[in-house]
C-alpha cells in the first residue's frame, strides 16, 4: 500500500512467487475475455476517477440506510439521492470539513504529471472477504440495480480507472473489511477479517483477441471451487491521511483503492486551481457528500493548511459565493424549471462578473447536465454563441446547469449515453436542446446584463469619422451591387425592439410576496387570449410586482405550475420553461402539443404560489392555433449606433427606426485578454443582444495591434495614421461580406456525432469572420498597396503565370 511505482509493486510480488504464477491469478468478473467491457467506458482519467469517488458515495449512503434498519430496496427507504442525503446527513452538512473524512483522495510518488499514485478511501459498507470477487471485483454485476438513491444502478464506473492505472500493467490495489454493524447475526468470524488483492493487465496470450484483466487470488476456494482472497485480523488500518501524510488515521473497516501512478496530467498539487480537485469539482458538482483531498507528495511548499482541504461540489461552492457580500465572482443568477415531453428538469444560471472569474471555476464547459449531482455530460461555451441563443456578450461568463436526477429510467437511458460522458443523439436530446436555446435566448434578464456589458466595452468606440462615412458611400456609389450588404443610402431597418427610456434608471423594488400576478392588458383572474403557431414556440408575458428572485431565492421561492385543460379536467402540461422575472415581467415559453391542428384553441393555467398564499394565482389563458410561419432569411445589418435616452420623462425610443454604418471598436494590446484576442487577431464580432425576431446584428470589434499591422507600420512609420485606416476599414467590409455569405448559405451547421470533439460546436458567422480575417491580415495592407498601382497596361496574370512556368 505504500510503494508507488509499478515496478516496485512488481518486484516485490516476483520476490514472493506471486506475480509469474498463473494460478494464482483469477479472472477479473470471472470473465476471461473482460477487456472489451472494462476498456469501454470513460474517455478520461478524470472521469473514471469520479466514477470511484461515486461509488464511495453510495457505499456511505446504503450504510447509513442498513444502519437504521432501512433494507435499501423497500418502499420505505429514500426515493432519491437527494433525500438520501438530507435524511441520513443532513445535520452533517453543516460541518462538512468534518462529514469529509470518511471518504478521502491523497496524492502520493511523484510528482511528474502522469506519475503520482491515488489513493480512495471511505468508511461506507465495506465488503467481506467473500464478497468482494462479486462486488468490487466484478464486471457488470450490479448489486445497486433496485436502489432508488444510488447512483451505481446504472452499472458502470467501478473498472473504468484501470486502462488509466501504470503505464505497462494498469495495477490498482484494494484493501476492504465490511462494517460489523452491518453483519448478519452467526456471521462467520472470516467475514469481519480484512481482505485484500491486486489487480493488472495481462497481454494478450496466444491467439486471444485482447488483453485482460486479473487478480490475486490466492485463498481458500469457495463453494464453486474459484480461489479466494487473502485475508487477516486487525482492529484497525491507518487508511486514511491527515493533512500531509497518508496513511496515519485509523479505519475500523472500509475501503481503500490504489490507483498506481494514474495517467492525470496535471502539474502542481492537487488541490490548487485548475487541478484534479478542481477538474472533479465541476464533474461532481453536487455530491450527496464532501469529498477530503489531501496533497501528500514530498517537495511541494505551504503552510499546515495548504495540503488538504474539502471538496463540495461546484454548485455548493457558487452558492456560497454568491451568498458572500465579500466575494464578487457570481454578479447574478437564476434558477428555473423545464418540462421536456413530460420529464421535468431544474436549471441554475450563474453570471460571472468577467471571464477571469468565470475560468477560476471552469474550463470550457458552458452547459452541464447532471444526474443525481453527478455531471453526465456538457456543452462548452460556444453553446451560447449559437445563433439560436444570441449569447455573445456573455458566453465566457455563463454557467449552467440541468439537473435531470427527476427524468424517468427510460428518459436517462434515451438522454445519456453509458458512459456517464456525453448525450445521446435521440428526439428527446433535440427536444431539450431546442428548449434550452429558446429559454436562454429570451430571458429578458440575460439580455439586460448582455447590453450594460456591450455599452461598457463600446463606452470608448469612436464616432465613424467623415472619411470613414465617404469611403464607403463613394464605394457604393461606384458599386451599386454592394448596398445589399448596407442597405440603401447606407440606411437600414432597425433590427432592434424599439424600448422605452424615460425612467429606465429608476431601480426596481418587487415584493418578496408578490400581491398579483396576471396576464399583460387583462385583468387579474381574467382569460388572456392570443394567437400560436404551429412549429413555434408560444412567449407569454405576465405583470406582478413580484421581486426579481421570487422564483430563484434559496428560501420561501415562489413556484410555477402549468397545467393544460383537456375534457374539463386539469393535467400538467409538458414541453415548457418556468418564468424568468426582471423589473415587474415574467416571460415564459411553452411549446404546443404535438397532437393539435389549425384552428384548434387550447386552454391552459398557470398557477403561482408560494409559502405565504393560502391560495395560488391562478392565471387562465387560450392559445388559438394558426398555420406554421413562414420565415423570410435573417437580413444581415450592421452595427446600431445607439441614441441616448432623454433625462425628461417621455414615450422616446432608445433607438432610431434607421441606423447608420458598421461602428467598429478599436482593440488594442491591452484590451486582448477582455476580448480573447491573441497577436493574430484581426476581427471578432459578436451578435448584439435584443435584436428583433428573424433580425440579425452584429458588433465589429477590430485589433489595431494585430502582428501583421504592426509589421506593416514599421516598415513604413510615416505611413501609420493610412496603414490603420486601412486596416480597420478593410477588416470591416471583409467582415460584412462573410456575415452576408454565411447568411445567404442558410442556417450554420452544428458536427454530426463523431465528426468533433465537441459535437455541439456551431460552425457560424463569428467563427468565419475570426478565421478569415486572420487568413487576410498578413495581405491586407501589401494588397491594398499594390492594387492601387495596377494599371491598364499591365500584362494579365495568366500570362505572367506562363513566363515564370
Amino acid at each position: 500500500m505504500r510503494l508507488d511505482r509499478e515496478e516496485d509493486v512488481i518486484s516485490l510480488l516476483k520476490a514472493e512467487g506471486i506475480w509469474d504464477n498463473r494460478e494464482v491469478w483469477r479472472d477479473l468478473g470471472d470473465e476471461p475475455e473482460n477487456y472489451s467491457t472494462v476498456g469501454n467506458q470513460q474517455s478520461r482519467a478524470e472521469q473514471a476517477l469520479v466514477e470511484k469517488l461515486v461509488n464511495a458515495i453510495d457505499s456511505k449512503l446504503m450504510a447509513a440506510a442498513r444502519t437504521a434498519n432501512l433494507d435499501p430496496e423497500s418502499d420505505a427507504a429514500p426515493s432519491s439521492m437527494a433525500e438520501a442525503r438530507d435524511r441520513f446527513f443532513g445535520e452533517q452538512w453543516s460541518d462538512p470539513d468534518t462529514l469529509a473524512r470518511g471518504i478521502t483522495v491523497v496524492a502520493t510518488g511523484d510528482r511528474a504529471p502522469g506519475r503520482m499514485s491515488l489513493s480512495i478511501a471511505d468508511d461506507g459498507e465495506g465488503q467481506t472477504p467473500a464478497a468482494m470477487p462479486r462486488t468490487i471485483l466484478s464486471v457488470l454485476k450490479g448489486s445497486k440495480k433496485n436502489v432508488q438513491f444510488v447512483q451505481g444502478r446504472f452499472h458502470m464506473g467501478g473498472t473504468g480507472v484501470l486502462e488509466f492505472c501504470s503505464k505497462e500493467h494498469n495495477l490498482q490495489f484494494v484493501v476492504s473489511r465490511r462494517n460489523p454493524a452491518l453483519m448478519p447475526v452467526g456471521a462467520a468470524e472470516t467475514d469481519l477479517h480484512w481482505s485484500f488483492t491486486i489487480v493488472r493487465r495481462e497481454d494478450p496470450q496466444g491467439r486471444a483477441r485482447g488483453s485482460r484483466f486479473t487478480f490475486f487470488a490466492a485463498g481458500e476456494p469457495d463453494d464453486e471451487g474459484r480461489a479466494g482472497l487473502l485475508h487477516f485480523s486487525a482492529e484497525g488500518l491507518k487508511l486514511f491521511p491527515e493533512r500531509a501524510e497518508a496513511y496515519v488515521r485509523e479505519a475500523a473497516w472500509g475501503t481503500l483503492f490504489k490507483l498506481y501512478e494514474y495517467d492525470v496530467r496535471l502539474k502542481g498539487p492537487i488541490i490548487l486551481s485548475d487541478s484534479l480537485m478542481h477538474r472533479v469539482r465541476i464533474m461532481l458538482p453536487e455530491p450527496a457528500l464532501p469529498i477530503r483531498f489531501h496533497e501528500c507528495r514530498k517537495g511541494f511548499r505551504g503552510h499546515t493548511g495548504s495540503f488538504d482541504t474539502t471538496m463540495k461540489g461546484l454548485i455548493p461552492t457558487l452558492d456560497d459565493d454568491r451568498r458572500n457580500e465579500k466575494r464578487t465572482n457570481v454578479e447574478w443568477f437564476d434558477r428555473f424549471e423545464m418540462d421536456v415531453d413530460g420529464e421535468r428538469l431544474t436549471g441554475r444560471i450563474y453570471v460571472f462578473k468577467d471571464r477571469k472569474a468565470a475560468d477560476n471555476y471552469r474550463r470550457d464547459e458552458g452547459v452541464v447536465f447532471t444526474y443525481n449531482g453527478q455531471t453526465h455530460a456538457t456543452f462548452t461555451k460556444d453553446f451560447f454563441r449559437r445563433a439560436s441563443v444570441k449569447q455573445d456578450y456573455l458566453w465566457h461568463s455563463l454557467l449552467v446547469f440541468i439537473d435531470c436526477s427527476a427524468v424517468s429510467v427510460r428518459a436517462h437511458e434515451r438522454l445519456f449515453m453509458p458512459g456517464r460522458d456525453r448525450l445521446r443523439g435521440s428526439d428527446l436530446t433535440r427536444a431539450l436542446e431546442k428548449e434550452l436555446e429558446d429559454k436562454l435566448r429570451t430571458h429578458r434578464r440575460l439580455a439586460e446584463l448582455a447590453e450594460e456589458r456591450r455599452a461598457r466595452e463600446r463606452a470608448e468606440a469612436p464616432e465613424i469619422s467623415d472619411s470613414f462615412r465617404k469611403f464607403l458611400e463613394d464605394m457604393l456609389k461606384r458599386y451599386p451591387a454592394l448596398a445589399g450588404l448596407l442597405g440603401p443610402g447606407l440606411k437600414i431597418k432597425n433590427p432592434y425592439k424599439p424600448t422605452l427610456v424615460a425612467n429606465e434608471d429608476r431601480p426596481w423594488e418587487g415584493e418578496r410576496f408578490p400581491t398579483r400576478f396576471h396576464f399583460k392588458k387583462v385583468p387579474p383572474g381574467a382569460c388572456f387570449v392570443r394567437d400560436a403557431n404551429l412549429g413555434a414556440q408560444a412567449r407569454l408575458a405576465m405583470e406582478t410586482d413580484a421581486s426579481d428572485d421570487y422564483f430563484s431565492r434559496d428560501e420561501e421561492a415562489g413556484t410555477f405550475e402549468l397545467l393544460i385543460i383537456r375534457q374539463g379536467e386539469s393535467v400538467p402540461a409538458t414541453n415548457w420553461a418556468s418564468p424568468s422575472l426582471s423589473k415587474g415581467t415574467a416571460n415564459f415559453t411553452l411549446s404546443l402539443p404535438a397532437d393539435v391542428n389549425e384552428g384548434d384553441e387550447i386552454e391552459y393555467e398557470a398557477r403561482i404560489t408560494d409559502p405565504s398564499r393560502i391560495e395560488p394565482f391562478r392565471c387562465p389563458f387560450r392559445l388559438v392555433v394558426h398555420p406554421a410561419r413562414v420565415d423570410k432569411p435573417p437580413v444581415p445589418t450592421p452595427t446600431p449606433l445607439p441614441t441616448p435616452p432623454s433625462e425628461k420623462p417621455g414615450i422616446d425610443h432608445s433607438q432610431s427606426s434607421l441606423l447608420g454604418i458598421p461602428n467598429p471598436t478599436e482593440v488594442y494590446e491591452q484590451g486582448w485578454a477582455e476580448h480573447e484576442f491573441d497577436r493574430s487577431t484581426a476581427v471578432v464580432i459578436k451578435a448584439a443582444p435584443n435584436t428583433a425576431e428573424g433580425q440579425v446584428a452584429y458588433d465589429y470589434y477590430i485589433n489595431m495591434d494585430n502582428v501583421h499591422l504592426a509589421t506593416a507600420i514599421r516598415a513604413k512609420p510615416k505611413k501609420q495614421h493610412q496603414m490603420r485606416r486601412q486596416f480597420k476599414l478593410g477588416m470591416t467590409i471583409l467582415a460584412l461580406a462573410i456575415i452576408q455569405q454565411s447568411l445567404a448559405s442558410g442556417r450554420p451547421t452544428i458536427a454530426a456525432e463523431g465528426e468533433d470533439e465537441d459535437e455541439n460546436r456551431e460552425w457560424n458567422a463569428a467563427d468565419q469572420v475570426s478565421l478569415f480575417t486572420a487568413a487576410m491580415a498578413p495581405f491586407l495592407i501589401p494588397m491594398v498597396g499594390s492594387l492601387s498601382n495596377l494599371s491598364d497596361d499591365e500584362e494579365s496574370l495568366s500570362a505572367s503565370a506562363g513566363e515564370a512556368a
